[in-house]
């Protein structure tokens, strides 16, 4: 990736809410066999229970956010060498870095299937 290509912010300052709704619903679900990526339904039934309504974007948002946050962890699970996303072995910059990496490439890919 070149250093000195800029990306424009993911989301405008007044929609950085929806990122902390990911923490807000769970960023995961617990099942019998590890972590799973939050639902549709999951986060359907979080909006009508909680009267928060959705532009369709953001639902999305929150399920390509999950399913990047259980990748990020099933990785550092399995990997040697790897850290969890909330650990602190890594630096601060460099895990925000790998984060934001993450996101925009589930952005971009969302944004190429439209």
């Amino acid at each position: 990736m070149n250093p000195d290509l800029q990306f424009p912010p993911l989301l405008e300052e007044s929609d950085e809410w929806v990122t902390s709704l990911l923490y807000v619903i769970g960023p995961a679900v617990g099942t019998g066999f590890g972590f799973a990526p939050i639902s549709w339904s999951e986060v359907r039934a979080w909006s009508e229970l909680t009267a928060t309504r959705l532009a369709p974007w953001q639902a999305e948002g929150l399920v390509l956010m999950s399913r990047a946050y259980v990748g990020e962890y099933s990785q550092a699970s399995h990997t040697k060498g790897s850290h969890s996303p909330w650990t602190d072995d890594e630096g601060e910059e460099a895990r925000e870095a790998s984060v934001a990496d993450t996101l925009r490439s589930g952005l971009r890919a969302m944004k190429a299937s439209r």
